[in-house]
């Protein structure tokens, strides 16, 4: 469990609870009663009436007989979080919503949503937020906020509307979740909402804040790039700095899904809800009079209320302290569990530690600037291969909150590795006027591949129309199937995740390895071309003296050789795994 929550302008904002919560999930017609850290405002504008007849598009036709007409603009889906056997709620029932940033595609968008529900432990509905209507500029003062007509915002509109509609939500509260840049098309949706004062919103991550006197909540981590930018809202009273995870999936660009916000996604909603009074007695705890004797007198502390009368409350809240982390962790953190994980893993290291011996290597035919920028080069490619080796071996559960810090200061390095491969990659360009051909073969070769990681890299986090052509491509080519329609389930957890990872398995399961091959045959031919160019063989290392071997360069030629036959190595057991899993998916949509 992360450390308790921090605030920057005021205590820490903790979680207050009137009965142990269970993991199982929470039925539709009860809530979770929480703490108000300011009273929201009542005073709002009502919606106009027109605004009751907008209706949302679901992709594929309505979920449901329940469900309004369509309007083409705005893809909606609802994550079940149960078993496929179990039945499908009416929608009057689905209480929380997510709105993505306008970087993930439709696939991120979905797969974000399938972690929501499985966090929540229940259903969620997802309103897609591509980025329409709005500049992409990241400080606040030069963004163009979209208006009220913009589809997403009738959308909002619409969703709140046949919600408390029906008759059973009466008393009940609407949860909005967003992250990133979702929050303009919300505020200007609670602005002409006349159900403002029942929705409750959670920012993660935040790139833009809501203002105005609605209830919001925003939850960010110290080293968020793009939500700090916002100084104002950054150092809001209702904004809370929360703690880096020990599985944390990064320090300056954090998505929903990372662990440091796996709580704030749970239960961030738990400071904002103003009847908790109802919220007791509909639940059978504690009266109101009560529960306010046995809390702290400041509102802003934390407190877990337990019914003393309720035998079996103690061993609910046990089981909710051990309730097991997301699936996603795993895919964050993902260490060695079974003999070939720990081969493989094995492998790969293996492969690390040789692409650096080549380094070494090269070093010895190097002089001058050359061999200073050599030196630079290995010294930083042997810092981030142990960040590697350290991260892979601390990913364990037990490990992970003993070496906390150095796994922040780990996870830290990230951003300056992708530079360095900036840096190797200009200096190969710098060598590219060398008068030998072959040297200049090797070099752009290398340049091919150190260039191709850094723009992978940069595909993940801005090149999301790229991103999007990609994955719709796998899933219609490959799998043969289109976006999810109307409802999606757990089981469709593992598709997404292949489909989103796609571009990274072929580039650095297949093309890398395939490059640094054909890299290292040019290389092994260095040697033959230009010492012994009358002479067939590829390496001579007989009849010398270990100093003529290094100066001629056969003894790199050795290396490249060891290294090309582990590469060959490392790329048949990638392809054999991406066939397995093509295949696996291909089947699983024939059924």
């Amino acid at each position: 469990m992360t450390a308790p929550t921090e605030s920057r302008s005021s205590p820490p904002t903790l979680l207050e609870e009137t009965e142990p919560l269970s993991p199982n999930p929470i039925p539709a017609d009860i809530q979770i009663p929480r703490i108000t850290i300011s009273p929201p405002s009542l005073d709002v504008s009502t919606v106009a009436s027109s605004a009751e007849d907008i209706s949302v598009f679901i992709a594929g036709g309505p979920r449901s007989s329940s469900s309004a007409s369509v309007a083409s603009d705005v893809y909606e889906l609802v994550c079940l979080c149960g078993g496929d056997e179990d039945p499908e709620p009416p929608d009057s029932e689905v209480r929380t919503l997510y709105v993505n940033g306008s970087w993930q595609t439709h696939q991120e968008a979905v797969q974000e949503l399938l972690y929501i529900s499985e966090v929540r432990g229940e259903a969620v509905r997802l309103l897609y937020n591509d980025g329409s209507g709005m500049s992409p500029w990241p400080i606040s003062p030069c963004r163009t906020l979209p208006t009220l007509d913009h589809p997403l915002c009738q959308a909002l509109l619409t969703v709140w509307e046949q919600f408390f509609s029906a008759p059973e939500n009466q008393n009940r509260e609407f949860l909005v979740i967003f992250y990133g840049d979702a929050s303009p098309y919300i505020q200007q949706a609670l602005t002409q909402s006349r159900h403002s004062p029942r929705i409750v919103v959670v920012g993660i991550s935040p790139t833009v804040f809501i203002q105005g006197d609605f209830r919001v909540h925003n939850y960010r981590v110290s080293g968020d790039f793009f939500s700090s930018l916002d100084c104002r809202g950054t150092r809001a009273e209702n904004t809370t700095i929360l703690p880096y995870s020990s599985g944390l999936e990064g320090v300056f660009l954090p998505s929903i899904r990372c662990p440091s916000f796996t709580w704030a996604v749970r239960f961030g909603e738990q400071c904002l809800v103003a009847n908790r009074g109802e919220d007791v007695e509909d639940r059978g705890g504690l009266s109101q009079d009560a529960e306010r004797s046995q809390l702290p007198h400041s509102e802003r502390d934390l407190a877990v209320v337990i019914d003393s009368t309720d035998p079996s409350s103690m061993s609910r809240l046990v089981e909710w302290l051990n309730q097991g982390s997301p699936s996603s962790d795993m895919e964050i953190n993902p260490y060695p569990q079974r003999c070939p994980d720990v081969a493989l893993s094995a492998l790969y290291a293996i492969s690390r530690v040789s692409g650096l011996a080549q380094e070494w290597i090269l070093a010895s035919v190097h002089e001058g600037l050359d061999l200073q920028i050599c030196y630079s080069l290995i010294l930083m490619h042997t810092t981030f291969a142990v960040r590697y080796f350290f991260l892979l071996f601390t990913n364990y559960p037990q490990s992970r909150e003993r070496f906390r810090t150095a796994r922040i200061v780990a996870q830290s390095l990230y951003l300056p590795s992708i530079l360095v491969l900036v840096f190797d990659c200009g200096n190969v360009l710098r060598k590219l006027w060398m008068p030998q051909e072959i040297l200049r073969a090797i070099f752009i070769s290398a340049s091919t591949i150190s260039g191709s990681i850094v723009f992978v890299e940069c595909t993940r986090w801005m090149g999301r129309g790229l991103r999007h052509r990609v994955q719709q491509f796998v899933q219609q080519r490959v799998i043969g199937s289109g976006l999810p329609v109307g409802t999606v389930r757990a089981s469709y957890r593992d598709r997404a995740g292949f489909i989103i990872g796609f571009l990274q398995t072929v580039h650095g399961g297949l093309y890398l390895p395939v490059s640094i091959m054909v890299l290292n045959q040019i290389a092994i031919q260095v040697p033959r071309i230009l010492v012994r160019p009358n002479n067939t063989a590829v390496y001579d290392l007989h009849n010398k003296s270990a100093e003529e071997n290094w100066s001629s360069g056969d003894v790199l030629a050795v290396g490249q050789t060891l290294n090309f036959i582990l590469c060959a190595f490392v790329l048949f057991v990638n392809l054999w795994f991406f066939v397995k899993s093509v295949l696996r998916h291909s089947r699983r949509r024939r059924r």
